[in-house]
């Protein structure tokens, strides 16, 4: 899992000065969206599944149906990065408050479910212009961190959390026991 805590060094840029450039609009996302969300998270959901098998199933109908659910909900929030009326990238986002444990801290914190930049559009300063607009979300929403768990053969998109700030803050590991 990465954290990132929302800071003053951290500067929201309205979004990436880069994406904007490039004619990105970063919006928040409505049912209009949908197939275009299923493009976008059909190139993630192949990646992880490419990677992981025993962790992730190849993409289907429930993908649709989990965006879907996700549009609708009002705790769920999805920003679209689009270029020349198409979408480019995606990102999803909640406040989460803990309640539950009692040794952790009950401050709001901003999960990032979510991000798929379109494999021709990465290393554009997209991926960064999306989450500038979850941090100053987030901030606006007294969220006090922005946490995000990335796979560990994600190697590209470590690096990219890093650049922006984020740090390794807890790791999940796991054990495949025989059949």
């Amino acid at each position: 899992m990465i954290t990132f805590k929302a800071s003053d060094k951290y500067e929201v840029s309205n979004p990436s000065q880069t994406a904007w450039r490039q004619g990105v609009n970063i919006r928040l996302a409505n049912d209009r969206d949908l197939n275009e969300l299923e493009r976008l998270n059909t190139q993630i959901a192949w990646y992880h599944h490419d990677k992981a098998p025993q962790v992730f199933v190849p993409p289907g109908q429930k993908d649709r149906e989990y965006l879907v659910k996700n549009l609708k909900d009002p705790d769920i929030h999805i920003w679209v990065a689009e270029q020349d009326d198409r979408l480019i990238g995606f990102v999803t986002a909640n406040i989460h408050r803990n309640t539950d444990i009692p040794f952790l801290t009950t401050v709001p914190i901003c999960w990032v479910k979510t991000i798929v930049v379109d494999e021709a559009n990465r290393s554009t300063g997209v991926g960064k212009a999306l989450l500038d607009a979850v941090a100053s979300w987030a901030r606006q929403n007294g969220a006090r961190e922005i946490k995000l768990q990335v796979m560990e053969f994600n190697d590209s998109a470590q690096a990219f959390y890093a650049k922006l700030g984020y740090t390794t803050q807890s790791r999940t590991m796991s054990l495949e026991l025989d059949d």
